[in-house]
């Protein structure tokens, strides 16, 4: 439940801590049962398996389903939950050396010792090199990278939203000003016949 694991079992997924600190860095170890996984805040009455402290974790967090070796995350109503750096809404497969960040602030490296030895993910020197570097820091970055695409894509969303609404506006302005010159045409014709008819 706090991540302090005595006896490991080599064959069972897990979650490694990643920290800022390298010295903090891959102690705290989750492993990840056949079945179902609940992930939740820490609290004296709280039945999750994995328990979790700090404000930005839900009461409910997510939940981690492992069924014959296919690990998937599902976060649980609009708890904040990343993998590689993206905001996931729905159920997503992970896998090894996959980054989890749940509520912002808890950082951890997804291990598949079952996949890696299947050789689902090819596993070389390029690779572990590459894995290796993938720490606090890349999984920060990744996570920063993500939200500020996002932010981006809000931005242009709501830059054309709002040219959208100004062409609208101006479309709009058009139409009132042709009405106006329309009626100020219509009582300038009807003075004229006035006058027209006076002489």
């Amino acid at each position: 439940k706090a991540g302090i694991t005595f006896q490991m079992a080599n064959h069972l997924p897990n979650l490694v801590n990643l920290n800022e600190d390298p010295q903090l860095s891959e102690m705290l170890l989750y492993m990840i049962k056949e079945g179902v996984t609940t992930v939740g805040k820490y609290k004296s009455n709280s039945s999750h398996d994995i328990q979790l402290s700090g404000v930005l974790i839900a009461d409910d967090h997510c939940t981690i389903k492992n069924f014959g070796g296919t690990v998937s995350l599902i976060p649980v109503g609009e708890a904040k939950t990343y993998v590689n750096g993206k905001d996931i809404l729905e159920p997503t497969v992970l896998h090894h050396g996959d980054r989890v960040i749940l509520g912002g602030d808890h950082y951890f490296r997804f291990n598949h010792p079952v996949e890696v030895q299947k050789g689902k993910r090819p596993f070389s020197r390029d690779t572990f090199i590459s894995e290796g570097l993938k720490d606090f820091e890349f999984a920060k970055n990744e996570l920063l990278l993500g939200q500020r695409s996002r932010l981006e894509a809000e931005i242009k969303e709501a830059q054309l939203k709002a040219k959208e609404e100004m062409v609208q506006g101006i479309q709009i302005a058009k139409e009132m000003a042709q009405q106006e010159l329309s009626s100020q045409k219509a009582a300038y014709e009807s003075k004229i016949q006035a006058l027209e008819t006076e002489l």
